[in-house]
């Protein structure tokens, strides 16, 4: 009979790295998996065992992660995390215990916002009026931010993958394919005539990216946060995001069903809960009807028709 291991001699980063290396996971996915036991680790006050794989000690961890402040989707995501790693140590035999009663955590719905194409013609507006260029590129600032927001209005393309799309691909060409990072899928984006001058404008001789070889991924960030609040908008994480959504909402309002595509989303129904804004897309419902001493409006008159018994004071009791 072979002798089982003692859980509490076998620690839990020495069980990540195999199980990362036998998922087709991407240095960034990989790296959450790092993040999540670092923040379990941090709890314990010492370095996680397969011993610590059980409901009582992972609950405390999800509560403090909760109180703390954590986003509920952060704390969703490391629970999910330690999930997988437990469960994989349960199939290879190393543990016996299965994850019972392990503590559920509820993300709040949210209502997606998007700017209006108004609010983006403005952030346009004083994207083209950034002076100066950049100290290593050269590339004329103005011209750079110009393109930048136009190529993300027409496409809705992640930050990620814009940065990955080279001069060549899209030099004089209105549509181009690109393999999005996230998900391997090739998708086909069209560009405007606008865009291409807009492009163009930007190029010095030898830049291999139209936008990556001009700035880094922070520089681009902090860039376009600059711009948002110089126009005017609401700013969130990420900020290129909220220009994403914009284009998906936008194109829904033309094409009802065709934000998805858009997006590059396999799912469906992930387009109208993280990116389209119901305001630009759903009419309102009904207002009722005014009170006593109110404004009336259209609605109310139809109100007073349906309910009128052919007396003074209002609709009958």
């Amino acid at each position: 009979m072979t002798e089982r291991i003692d859980p509490s001699t076998i620690k839990l980063a020495d069980r990540v790295r195999p199980y990362v290396a036998a998922r087709s996971l991407n240095k960034g996915e990989a790296d959450q998996y790092r993040y999540a036991l670092n923040k379990l680790e941090k709890f314990l006050g010492r370095p996680a065992t397969l011993a610590d794989l059980n409901a009582p000690t992972l609950n405390e961890w999800l509560l403090s992660l909760q109180e703390g402040g954590l986003a509920p989707k952060t704390v969703k995501n490391n629970r999910g995390r330690i999930l997988a790693l437990w469960n994989d140590a349960l199939d290879e035999g190393v543990i016996d215990n299965e994850p019972r009663r392990l503590r559920k955590v509820k993300i709040p719905r949210w209502i997606p916002t998007c700017w209006s194409p108004e609010e983006v013609a403005r952030l346009l507006a004083v994207a083209q009026k950034v002076p100066g260029r950049f100290l290593k590129s050269r590339v004329v600032k103005s011209a750079f931010w110009e393109a930048f927001v136009l190529f993300e209005w027409d496409t809705a393309l992640r930050l990620g993958d814009v940065r990955m799309v080279e001069t060549a691909t899209v030099r004089g060409q209105s549509t181009f394919r690109i393999v999005q990072s996230k998900t391997d899928d090739i998708v086909v984006c069209q560009l405007r005539p606008e865009t291409l001058a807009a492009i163009e404008a930007t190029f010095p001789p030898k830049r291999k990216r139209v936008f990556g070889s001009a700035l880094s991924h922070q520089r681009t960030l902090k860039g376009f946060g600059q711009i948002i609040e110089a126009a005017g908008l609401s700013r969130e994480t990420g900020t290129t995001r909220m220009l994403r959504k914009s284009s998906a909402t936008a194109v829904e309002a033309l094409h009802p069903g065709a934000a998805m595509r858009h997006l590059g989303h396999r799912t469906p129904g992930l387009a109208y809960k993280h990116y389209v804004d119901p305001r630009f897309i759903s009419e309102a419902k009904p207002i009722a009807p005014a009170l006593p001493g109110m404004a009336a409006t259209a609605d109310d008159e139809v109100y007073d028709c349906l309910f009128d018994d052919g007396q003074e004071g209002g609709p009958s009791a």
